[in-house]
């Protein structure tokens, strides 16, 4: 059976600086502030900078695809079909 993640990692060094469009010139940079450290703890953003162009800002660690937005969709029908179907069985047994 096909594992269904809904994120993926992604690695930015592999792709293309947002500024100078130059490829494998992004590279990990440190946090300088608790506000960037705070953003890589508390969310999938980490901070970089271009060896190129010298420009440093967030990317994102992690992607969602196509294939995984399909099954994000499908968990939250299925979510909700089944909070209807609880709360009809309190209603129909009288446990409300």
């Amino acid at each position: 059976m096909k594992k269904a993640n809904i994120f993926f990692p992604y690695d930015p060094e592999f792709g293309k600086c947002p500024k100078c469009d130059s490829y494998n010139t992004i590279r990990r940079s440190r946090d300088y502030n608790i506000f960037e450290t705070l953003v890589r703890k508390l969310t999938g953003f980490k901070t970089y900078r271009c060896r190129g162009c010298n420009w440093r800002g967030f990317l994102a660690t992690r992607i969602i695809t196509k294939q995984s937005l399909k099954n994000l969709i499908i968990y939250i029908i299925l979510i909700f079909i089944t909070i209807y179907l609880v709360q009809s069985a309190f209603r129909y047994y009288g446990l409300v």
